[in-house]
């Protein structure tokens, strides 16, 4: 008898979904080898490579809430199996199975050592090197759905700084790079006690992480397309979990190398000696389809 008739012990967490996301994308591998070559002579050791990660106990370790105390070993064994399947046909592994699956959640790599004014623009600007900065994991789907590699974030007295790191393969391709690729970050004062709302974004799940659930005073939209930022708004709430549209002239953006975004603390309430939390979201045509972090809401003082 199952503990949970709703399988959440399997499912709907980062590092499960993520573990399911692999297996999936090695199943539709197999599958149009299969089609393409259907006398390989170890298909069907290969079958069974695939058929042993289908077992549920990968994924009931795999992220929250059970913990085994030995999760990497798990991961481990259970990214070999995944590479076996290509190694059975003389094929080379994806490059994504060789990195474990527990250290890929996007969170920061690095937190903002202190403060600067960068030149936006500048790929080069030193001053960057004082800023937090979190890598974006490619996942088995790889580069055609993830438009930045990194996003670095700092601040001074006056402004929150943030950098986006281009990923080159969606803007070197003509197809991809007509896609539109969403952008929103959230803000809020920890301390003020001004009007939130909730994202207004569809979760593709009923059962969401705590930062989908947060509320916020601040929602900031951008969109790319064509290798160009089309649109950057400024949207703040109200009282009654409505967001009003407001000017966006005091941003201040540069996408020549990379995209540089300047965005005024007064814009966001956000007063000298409070704390601002904040959070990325990458979503499709209003769907969200993964917050950064996913487990806890960013900080950076304005001094």
């Amino acid at each position: 008898m199952w503990l949970q008739k709703n399988l959440k012990l399997w499912i709907n967490e980062p590092l499960k979904n993520l573990a399911w996301t692999y297996l999936k994308q090695v199943k539709s591998d197999l599958a149009k080898i299969e089609k393409e070559n259907p006398k390989l002579i170890n298909l069907e050791l290969a079958r069974r490579e695939l058929l042993i990660c289908e077992g549920s106990d990968w994924f009931w370790w795999y992220g929250e809430p059970n913990d085994s105390g030995r999760d990497n070993i798990f991961d481990f064994i259970f990214r070999e199996h995944l590479k076996n399947v290509y190694s059975y046909l003389d094929m080379q592994p994806p490059k994504y199975l060789d990195e474990p699956l527990t250290t890929i959640l996007a969170k920061p790599s690095k937190y903002p050592k202190k403060e600067f004014t960068p030149k936006l623009g500048d790929k080069d600007d030193d001053s960057w090197l004082n800023a937090g900065c979190i890598n974006i994991p490619d996942g088995p789907v790889l580069m055609s759905y993830k438009l930045f590699d990194k996003i670095c974030y700092g601040y001074d007295k006056d402004n929150f700084y943030l950098r986006f790191y281009l990923n080159k393969f969606i803007l070197e391709d003509n197809e991809l790079a007509k896609h539109a690729y969403q952008m929103y970050i959230y803000t809020r004062n920890r301390a003020k006690n001004h009007s939130l709302s909730p994202s207004r974004l569809i979760n593709k799940v009923e059962n969401v992480l705590a930062p989908s659930v947060e509320k916020f005073h601040n929602e900031f939209q951008f969109l790319i397309q064509e290798r160009e930022l089309k649109y950057i708004r400024n949207i703040k709430s109200a009282s009654g979990d409505i967001w009003i549209l407001q000017s966006a002239k005091e941003i201040k953006t540069d996408m020549s190398n990379v995209l540089d975004i300047s965005i005024p603390f007064d814009l966001m309430d956000i007063n000298h000696g409070d704390t601002m939390e904040f959070m990325f979201t990458i979503a499709y045509y209003g769907i969200r389809a993964f917050n950064i972090p996913n487990e806890a809401l960013l900080t950076i003082p304005r001094i």
